[in-house]
This record gives C-alpha cells, structure tokens and sequence, in this order.
C-alpha cells in the first residue's frame, strides 16, 4: 500500500466514526421533544411527594414539592 491508499483508509475511517458519532449524539440532543426539559419535579398521586424526573425517568430522589 502506498501512502494515498493509506492517507484514503484513514480518511474513511476517521469520516465513518464521525458518522456514528455524530447519530448517537444527535439522537440524545437535537431529537429530543423541545417543549420538554430534561429535568422537572412531579407530584406522586399516591403519597402526595414529590420526586425530581430527568428525560422522563422518575429518579428515586424526593424533593420538596414547589
């Protein structure tokens, strides 16, 4: 191989890992819903607590209700 085959490879690889790192990411940043933020307090209906949600996962951590 001379060294355009390899300057070419290397090209193709760095451009393919770029790809996908720029599809994992824009996945989590820029196709997430705009209206929602990623970290908000809701009201449990049972206990009356409040427990902090971070990109819709409600965390076990009880906050003061607002």
């Amino acid at each position: 191989m001379n060294k355009m085959q390899v300057l070419s490879l290397s090209l193709g690889v760095l451009l393919i890992i770029a790809i996908i790192v720029v599809t994992v990411v824009g996945k989590e940043t820029f196709l997430a819903p705009p209206t929602r933020p990623e970290w908000s307090i809701t009201q449990s209906d049972a206990s009356g607590l409040c427990y902090e949600v971070y990109r819709g996962r409600v965390l076990d951590s009880q906050v003061p209700c607002p």
